[in-house]
Protein backbone atom coordinates (compact mmCIF):
# COMPACT_ATOMS: atom_id res chain seq x y z
CA UNK A 1 0.00 0.00 0.00
CA UNK A 2 1.28 3.46 -0.92
CA UNK A 3 0.20 6.68 0.75
CA UNK A 4 0.52 10.23 0.42
CA UNK A 5 1.18 12.71 3.24
CA UNK A 6 1.32 16.28 3.34
CA UNK A 7 1.06 19.13 6.20
CA UNK A 8 -1.67 21.89 5.07
CA UNK A 9 -2.35 24.30 7.63
CA UNK A 10 -0.70 22.09 10.46
CA UNK A 11 -3.14 19.86 9.76
CA UNK A 12 -1.84 16.47 7.84
CA UNK A 13 -3.94 15.41 4.89
CA UNK A 14 -3.15 11.79 3.70
CA UNK A 15 -4.55 10.39 -0.10
CA UNK A 16 -4.20 6.17 -0.57
CA UNK A 17 -3.97 5.52 -4.06
CA UNK A 18 -5.60 2.34 -5.45
CA UNK A 19 -1.88 1.62 -7.01
CA UNK A 20 1.19 3.46 -8.15
CA UNK A 21 1.39 2.03 -12.18
CA UNK A 22 4.46 4.27 -12.89
CA UNK A 23 7.74 5.13 -10.97
CA UNK A 24 10.54 5.93 -12.64
CA UNK A 25 13.86 7.49 -10.64
CA UNK A 26 16.59 8.99 -12.20
CA UNK A 27 19.84 10.03 -10.12
CA UNK A 28 21.52 12.84 -12.24
CA UNK A 29 25.82 13.28 -12.30
CA UNK A 30 27.51 16.17 -11.18
CA UNK A 31 30.63 14.80 -11.55
CA UNK A 32 33.09 17.64 -13.80
CA UNK A 33 34.91 16.07 -16.82
CA UNK A 34 37.54 17.87 -18.03
CA UNK A 35 39.52 16.98 -21.38
CA UNK A 36 43.26 17.86 -20.87
CA UNK A 37 45.40 18.79 -23.79
CA UNK A 38 48.07 16.34 -24.56
CA UNK A 39 46.74 13.38 -22.29
CA UNK A 40 44.83 10.71 -23.44
CA UNK A 41 42.65 10.13 -19.81
CA UNK A 42 40.34 12.76 -18.71
CA UNK A 43 40.53 15.41 -15.41
CA UNK A 44 37.89 14.34 -13.09
CA UNK A 45 36.35 16.39 -10.48
CA UNK A 46 34.04 14.07 -7.96
CA UNK A 47 30.54 15.48 -6.71
CA UNK A 48 27.41 13.35 -5.31
CA UNK A 49 25.10 12.69 -7.70
CA UNK A 50 21.41 14.65 -7.59
CA UNK A 51 18.76 13.42 -5.32
CA UNK A 52 16.50 11.16 -7.06
CA UNK A 53 13.86 12.89 -9.58
CA UNK A 54 10.99 11.22 -12.05
CA UNK A 55 7.72 10.64 -12.44
CA UNK A 56 5.03 8.72 -10.60
CA UNK A 57 1.54 7.91 -11.90
CA UNK A 58 -0.99 6.84 -9.19
CA UNK A 59 -4.00 5.05 -10.21
CA UNK A 60 -7.72 5.80 -9.17
CA UNK A 61 -10.97 4.43 -9.57
CA UNK A 62 -13.05 7.82 -9.28
CA UNK A 63 -12.61 11.49 -9.99
CA UNK A 64 -13.24 12.55 -7.01
CA UNK A 65 -10.22 10.84 -4.85
CA UNK A 66 -8.00 11.71 -8.76
CA UNK A 67 -8.86 15.48 -7.81
CA UNK A 68 -7.78 14.91 -4.66
CA UNK A 69 -4.96 13.48 -5.03
CA UNK A 70 -3.91 16.76 -7.94
CA UNK A 71 -4.69 19.40 -5.06
CA UNK A 72 -2.61 17.97 -2.74
CA UNK A 73 0.41 18.13 -5.42
CA UNK A 74 -0.46 21.89 -6.28
CA UNK A 75 -0.31 23.22 -2.72
CA UNK A 76 2.67 24.36 -1.27
CA UNK A 77 4.90 21.91 0.55
CA UNK A 78 6.65 18.63 0.12
CA UNK A 79 5.02 15.04 0.25
CA UNK A 80 5.76 12.39 2.40
CA UNK A 81 5.73 9.23 -0.04
CA UNK A 82 5.35 5.94 1.84
CA UNK A 83 5.39 2.55 0.11
CA UNK A 84 4.94 -0.84 2.69
CA UNK A 85 5.79 -3.00 -0.39
CA UNK A 86 8.78 -1.43 -1.45
CA UNK A 87 10.10 0.78 1.26
CA UNK A 88 13.13 1.46 -0.44
CA UNK A 89 11.42 4.25 -2.76
CA UNK A 90 9.84 5.92 0.09
CA UNK A 91 10.97 9.60 0.26
CA UNK A 92 9.67 12.63 0.50
CA UNK A 93 9.51 14.98 -2.60
CA UNK A 94 8.02 18.45 -4.00
CA UNK A 95 6.14 18.52 -7.51
CA UNK A 96 8.58 19.88 -10.08
CA UNK A 97 6.99 19.61 -13.73
CA UNK A 98 3.82 18.51 -14.77
CA UNK A 99 0.77 17.35 -13.39
CA UNK A 100 -1.17 15.12 -15.95
CA UNK A 101 -5.08 14.16 -15.02
CA UNK A 102 -5.99 11.32 -17.21
CA UNK A 103 -9.10 9.07 -17.52
CA UNK A 104 -8.58 5.20 -19.20
CA UNK A 105 -11.52 5.24 -21.49
CA UNK A 106 -11.13 1.34 -21.99
CA UNK A 107 -11.85 0.59 -17.90
CA UNK A 108 -12.98 4.09 -16.36
CA UNK A 109 -10.20 4.43 -13.79
CA UNK A 110 -8.38 7.68 -13.39
CA UNK A 111 -4.66 7.98 -13.61
CA UNK A 112 -2.42 11.03 -11.61
CA UNK A 113 0.86 11.61 -13.10
CA UNK A 114 3.87 14.24 -11.33
CA UNK A 115 7.02 14.95 -11.58
CA UNK A 116 8.97 15.16 -8.61
CA UNK A 117 12.24 15.94 -7.03
CA UNK A 118 13.45 14.07 -3.92
CA UNK A 119 13.92 16.39 -1.08
CA UNK A 120 15.46 16.04 2.36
Amino acid sequence: MTTLTKVIGGVPTTITPVDVIGYSSTNGSNNILNTVIGRADVDVVFNAADYPSGTLVFLFNDLTSALACRNLHTSVGKIAYADTVYPATNMNYVQAGDIVLQKDLDYGYWTVSVDYQAVV
